[in-house]
């Protein structure tokens, strides 16, 4: 009897164990580490004249899942920001469509810059760059 117990136990042991391995798994995806940005406009190399828009449009794609994005328009001259843009957002295709107004006082090299995030935390990130020029 005491040895049918031990089997018995033996054998509902080893099946709790088989269990546990089997049931614990990481539901999450894994982060993925790569994106497509498509800036649609402004195009490189533009010429944005003194108080006209310039509208900085595009999408970003992923195989994973999007965290968000963030625009950053500067002057290469001093890398100083003259427009900035924060979305937090899900899912594997985001578009984006935002405006600043030219407001330089000299002709001024700037640089757009649009970086997808791709991890909750924010620290897996892809970025995109393209250069124009604006006129006083």
């Amino acid at each position: 009897m005491k040895s049918i117990l031990q089997r018995l136990f033996f054998v509902l042991a080893a099946t709790a164990i088989v269990i546990c391995v089997y049931s614990c798994k990481n539901d999450e995806d894994p982060i993925v580490t790569t994106a497509n940005i498509t800036i649609t406009t402004p195009a490189e190399g533009a010429m944005i004249e003194q108080g006209a828009p310039v509208h900085v449009t595009g999408t970003i794609t992923t195989e994973g899942e999007l965290h968000g994005y963030e625009i950053y328009i500067r002057k290469k001259s001093d890398n100083s920001a003259v427009f900035t843009f924060d979305e937090h957002a899900h899912g594997k295709t985001l578009s984006f469509d935002e405006q600043w107004v030219n407001n330089v006082t000299t002709h001024t090299d700037m640089e757009l810059e649009v970086i997808a995030i791709l991890s909750h935390e924010g620290d897996v990130t892809v970025s995109k760059k393209l250069n124009f020029h604006c006129h006083p």
